[in-house]
């Protein structure tokens, strides 16, 4: 009967420690909870893509694309490209193509060149991208620059800044394993500090 009392105080002390310290954590626990569950639903209602990347660009930049950017991208990371040159059908129109593809992708890649600047066609898919991004159809934008400064990017593109990810293609080829990290890191999903990742 003595051993009672002491064991029901005890059970009583530590049963009201363990409230208190739930209710201290509550955020903390539905914080996990809810994270908990978001990524659950994330991952059933994911949407699939057609293609990883959506490649903007303009004439004969073309060529660096299919002999190095795309062997890097679709051989060695496994991502799947979207090349006007080489994915677009003859025949069909080329701006319901070009919007139908940039929905289907989960990022878009603008290759700002010296050529791109005077074309009429690379501003549609800016605007498509803009809207997609808006619509959460697309995961993140990529500028690329190359054989330009950022400086001369078309100021069509300060709409897109606060969403995009700038990246200076080096001229020193002492710099160029550095810029490949970094994109694999944007394409994908690595983490990184600052969106802007200039040399």
């Amino acid at each position: 009967m003595w051993l009672t009392f002491p064991s029901t105080l005890l059970s009583t002390c530590v049963t009201i420690s363990l409230l208190l310290l739930l209710y201290s954590k509550r955020w903390n626990i539905a914080f996990c909870i809810y994270g908990v569950i978001q990524r659950t639903i994330e991952k059933k209602v994911r949407k699939t893509y057609q293609y990883d990347v959506y490649i903007s660009y303009e004439g004969e930049i073309v060529i660096w694309i299919k002999d190095v950017l795309a062997p890097r991208l679709e051989t060695e990371w496994g991502l799947t490209m979207c090349i006007k040159d080489r994915d677009f059908l003859i025949g069909e129109s080329l701006l319901n193509t070009e919007a139908e593809c940039i929905k289907n992708s989960r990022y878009i890649i603008f290759l700002i060149t010296p050529e791109f600047k005077s074309s009429r066609d690379c501003l549609f898919e800016l605007d498509r991208a803009k809207y997609e991004k808006v619509t959460k159809n697309l995961d993140k934008i990529i500028v690329i620059t190359k054989d330009i400064i950022v400086t001369d990017i078309p100021y069509e593109f300060s709409y897109i800044w606060n969403y995009a990810y700038v990246v200076q293609w080096p001229k020193d080829q002492e710099d160029l394993n550095d810029t490949w990290r970094r994109l694999k890191m944007l394409l994908t999903d690595g983490q990184v500090q600052n969106k802007h990742v200039a040399q």
